[in-house]
């Protein structure tokens, strides 16, 4: 036989929900104006990450993922690499990162501005100004650890690439940095971007 719920237990149950929920931190994004990431290494998997059997590229480069032109420079990075295997498709995207980002933006919460510092620190006055931002957990790892290791992430991502009947391939990357700074306490530290890599458009 169904339960049935009174008006007032109804109202219970509500505030109830209430006070739970007053005491939960919500964490508070802005877009950034600048997004800098330091890449040491592509890699790409078929097997959903099982094994890495295609290194792409091996350099040490940064990226502005807030630059309209970072796919052109994603593009000079993986100049050179040779054909891959014909009609295969890469379903996973790992890239070796460095745990150190520059930022540059502001987020305002309430009544307050917070702006991103020359020296990596939060500012509550004057212009952002662009900083380096190390990170001690990194984000979107393999299963079992998030730590940063030697300095660098490992940054595991789904990818839904497609070489054809020559082996040539294209690579885009779709960035989201809408959610690219985050406001820790009263600390600006780096967000998580959207990442998505694909053999189509953005």
């Amino acid at each position: 036989m169904p339960t049935l719920l009174t008006k007032s237990w109804l109202v219970a149950i509500a505030l109830v929900a209430v006070s739970l929920s007053s005491g939960i931190a919500f964490a508070q994004f802005a877009e950034p104006t600048i997004y800098k990431a330091t890449i040491h290494k592509i890699e790409l998997s078929s097997d959903s990450g099982s094994t890495w059997s295609v290194t792409l590229g091996t350099k040490t480069q940064e990226f502005d993922i807030a630059s309209a032109s970072v796919n052109s420079a994603v593009g000079n990075y993986l100049s050179g690499v040779s054909a891959l295997e014909p009609n295969t498709t890469y379903n996973a995207v790992r890239v070796t990162v460095s745990s150190t980002f520059k930022l540059k933006g502001e987020l305002t919460s309430g009544v307050t501005t917070f702006v991103t510092t020359a020296a990596g620190g939060t500012g509550t006055s004057g212009s952002a100004a662009e900083g380096s931002y190390t990170i001690s957990q990194c984000n979107n790892l393999p299963s079992g650890t998030n730590a940063v290791s030697g300095g660098q992430c490992l940054d595991e991502r789904t990818a839904s690439l497609k070489t054809d009947g020559q082996g040539n391939m294209t690579f885009t990357v779709c960035f989201d940095i809408s959610a690219g700074l985050e406001l820790d306490g009263s600390d600006l530290v780096p967000g998580n971007p959207t990442i998505t890599y694909t053999s189509g458009s953005c």
